[in-house]
């Protein structure tokens, strides 16, 4: 085996690569950004048909609700987490009153 070959092997190796996958990884990594691409058009699509059929007045009640229900959602999270969690919910909040501020 040639000093190049064997160079290149190892490093593969020490870098947890196979070499007979390349292809396969090359592959996968286009399906993953394809099948991304394509959620992210049907969640905006889908957000735009709710967004014209729903009237202005209940699209707004359902923002706050949902915003609600994302606060409530990420403290007890954060109060889950442990101490640290809790230190920095603290401070999160003591700088900016709301959660949503801090992001």
């Amino acid at each position: 085996m040639s000093y190049k070959l064997h160079a290149y092997i190892l490093g593969l190796q020490i870098n947890d690569i196979e070499p007979f996958c390349q292809d396969e990884i090359a592959l996968y990594k286009q399906c993953a950004l394809r099948r991304d691409k394509e959620i992210r058009k049907r969640l905006q699509d889908s957000e735009f048909k709710l967004g014209s059929s729903i009237p202005l007045d209940a699209a707004k009640e359902r923002s706050a609700q949902l915003e609600a229900e994302v606060t409530s959602l990420e403290r007890r999270l954060i109060l889950a987490s442990g101490v640290e969690g809790i230190e920095g919910f603290r401070q999160r909040w003591s700088l900016h009153g709301r959660l949503t501020d801090s992001k």
